[in-house]
C-alpha cells in the first residue's frame, strides 16, 4: 500500500452511494456525525475524510480556526452519534500556508501530509498521548508564474519509499492560451535520504495547453505497475470556449508512465466534452480496471480499451483497435463515457464482445 490502510475518501464513497442508487439499492439513511460552527472548528471542510487504526476520522477545513483553516480530528462516541472534534492545527493567515482544500495521507508511522494553497506539509501525532501535532512545511511552492508550480490544492499519495505526488494547478514550463501564467505540473517530493534533511521536489510533467490537459485541480492516484492518473480542468480537444471563441478545451483524463531513462511519458486517455464537464477530484480505480470519478452532476467511469492482439488477432478489428491505443487517445468507440450515458454504452460494449465471440472460439 502506498497510504495508511483504513482510508475512506469522501467522494469516492458519494460515487459508491450514486452507483447503487442507479441500480435501485434502497434503504440508505444518513447521519450527522458533526456539525461545523464556523469558528475555531473549522469551516467548509470539503476535502476528502481518513480513517486511522482506531476509527477517528481525519481532515481539514477550509476556512475557521482564525479564518484560514484547520486540520482535524473527529473522535467515534461511546454513546448516541454526535462525534468529538479536535483541532489539530490552525493555519496562520500571514503566510501562503493557508486555506486547505485537499484531503490528507497517513505515511505507515501515522504522520499527516497534505497541501495547502501554497505548500505541502507534514503533521506528526504526539510522543504522549494529549500532546500537541507538531506541524512541518515541507515544500514551499514558487507561485502561479514560476517554474515548480503555485496552488498544490490536489491530494497527496505516498510510495512504497514515502516520497510525495501531487499536482500544482499554476505554474511549470508552458504559458497557456487562457492564461494569465502557466498550465500547470505534475511533481514528486523526494524524502530526504538524512534525518532533518530537505524534501526535494522534483516535476514529473508540465501541461502545455491544447490539445494537452491544462490546469490540473486534482490529485494523481497509481496503478499496480506505479503509473500515475490524474485529470485536468481545461485543455485537450474537446470544443469548450472561453467565452469570447477561444477555445480552451473541456478537460481530460491523463496516464503518466515511468521510464527506463527516469522520466515520465504523458498520454491523454480521454477528452471532456461540454456536456460532461470536466472532473475537479481524483480518479479511483474499480476492481474491473475503470476509473470512476464525479464531475458536476455526474458520476462517471471511464473504462480502458481491450487489447485486440488476444482477443482478435490479424482482423480488421485488431487493427482499427490497436491504432486508436497506438495513439494514445482513448475515444468514444471504446465506451469512455459519462455515467449519464453509461447504461447504453455497457450494453454496446458486451455486444460488441458478443458479435467476436465465434471469431475467438473458431
Amino acid at each position: 500500500m502506498r497510504s495508511f490502510p483504513f482510508i475512506v475518501a469522501v467522494r469516492a464513497l458519494i460515487s459508491a452511494l450514486c452507483l447503487g442508487r442507479a441500480h435501485g439499492a434502497t434503504g440508505a439513511t444518513t447521519t450527522v456525525l458533526y456539525s461545523f460552527t464556523g469558528g475555531r472548528d473549522g469551516r467548509n471542510p470539503v476535502g476528502p475524510l481518513i480513517f486511522d487504526n482506531a476509527g477517528n476520522l481525519y481532515g481539514t477545513a477550509q476556512y475557521g480556526g482564525v479564518g484560514c483553516g484547520v486540520i482535524f480530528e473527529l473522535s467515534p462516541p461511546t454513546q448516541g452519534t454526535t462525534w468529538t472534534e479536535s483541532v489539530l492545527h490552525i493555519f496562520n493567515c500571514k503566510t501562503n500556508d493557508s486555506y486547505p482544500t485537499a484531503g490528507l495521507v497517513f505515511d505507515q508511522t501515522g504522520n499527516l501530509y497534505g497541501t495547502t494553497s501554497g505548500t505541502a506539509f507534514q503533521l506528526s501525532p504526539p510522543a504522549a498521548p494529549g500532546g500537541s501535532w507538531t506541524y512541518t512545511v515541507l515544500h514551499k511552492f514558487g507561485g502561479a508564474d514560476k517554474p515548480d508550480g503555485g496552488q498544490p490544492n490536489g491530494n497527496l499519495i505516498l510510495d512504497q519509499a514515502g516520497n510525495l505526488y501531487g499536482t500544482a494547478y499554476s505554474g511549470g514550463a508552458f504559458v497557456c492560451s487562457i492564461g494569465p501564467g502557466p498550465c500547470g505540473l505534475v511533481f514528486e517530493l523526494l524524502r530526504p535520504t538524512q534525518l532533518g534533511g530537505s524534501w526535494e521536489e522534483k516535476v514529473l510533467y508540465d501541461f502545455s495547453d491544447v490539445p494537452d490537459g491544462s490546469y490540473p485541480a486534482a490529485g494523481v492516484i497509481f496503478d499496480n505497475k506505479g503509473n500515475l492518473y490524474g485529470n485536468t480542468t481545461s485543455g485537450g480537444t474537446g470544443p469548450c470556449t472561453d467565452g469570447e471563441g477561444l477555445t480552451i478545451g473541456c478537460g481530460t483524463a491523463f496516464e503518466l508512465s515511468p521510464t527506463s531513462k527516469g522520466g515520465w511519458t504523458e498520454r491523454v486517455l480521454y477528452n471532456f466534452r461540454p456536456s460532461e464537464d470536466s472532473p475537479g477530484n481524483p480518479f479511483v480505480f474499480g476492481a474491473d480496471g475503470s476509473l470512476y470519478g464525479t464531475a458536476a452532476y455526474d458520476v462517471f467511469r471511464l473504462i480502458p480499451p481491450i487489447d485486440w492482439w488476444v482477443m482478435a488477432a490479424s482482423t480488421a478489428v485488431y487493427i482499427h483497435a490497436r491504432h486508436q491505443w497506438d495513439r494514445s487517445i482513448v475515444g468514444s468507440d471504446h465506451c469512455w463515457q459519462s455515467w449519464s450515458v453509461r447504461n447504453h454504452c455497457q450494453q454496446r460494449f458486451v455486444w460488441f464482445q458478443h458479435s467476436i465471440r465465434p471469431l475467438l472460439s473458431g
